[in-house]
């Protein structure tokens, strides 16, 4: 009877935990997977990068010595894209749903870091309400507050 009921709970408890570890492998291979594209276009581009950052829908690397950054979008992933920061103003916009907002994370919609220079303007699109996890806001807006500091504080030295 001992034997039986031991066998039965590691069973169950076997249960619920595969599905979990599968989930920590499969989202650590997905993320090296994100790393490799990164680095295989840097390297394409003859880019050094020496800051990345690799979230679902956006992985940036940020090149210091040529002073240029790398985009990678998922409806890009073919033909990344490559901006200057030489002469570059760098903004962060937070939209919410209200109009009168308390600016509460609760109501954040939209987080885009805007990046514009004197051949274009690119935003990119931190967190999108309609396509990334309620989760993740926190998370995303911090992500983007320090990349907007990072690359202002990048063109305050160069």
């Amino acid at each position: 009877m001992d034997t039986s009921s031991t066998l039965l709970g590691i069973g169950l408890l076997m249960a619920f935990i595969a599905p979990v570890g599968y989930l920590l492998v499969d989202q650590s291979r997905r993320e090296k997977a994100r790393m490799k594209t990164l680095l295989a276009a840097a390297s394409r581009l003859h880019l050094e990068l020496s800051k990345t950052e690799i979230l679902t829908g956006l992985y940036l690397g940020l090149d210091e010595n040529q002073q240029k950054l790398l985009v990678i979008t998922p409806e890009k992933k073919k033909k990344p894209e490559v901006l200057e920061l030489n002469g570059s103003k760098v903004t962060l916009l937070k939209k919410y749903h209200k109009d009168h907002s308390t600016a509460s994370i609760d109501e954040l919609r939209t987080v885009v870091l805007q990046i514009d220079s004197q051949k274009s303007s690119t935003g990119l699109n931190f967190y999108q309400s309609d396509s990334d996890p309620v989760t993740e806001k926190g998370l995303r807006l911090q992500k983007a507050m320090e990349w907007e500091k990072l690359l202002q504080d990048f063109q305050k030295i160069k």
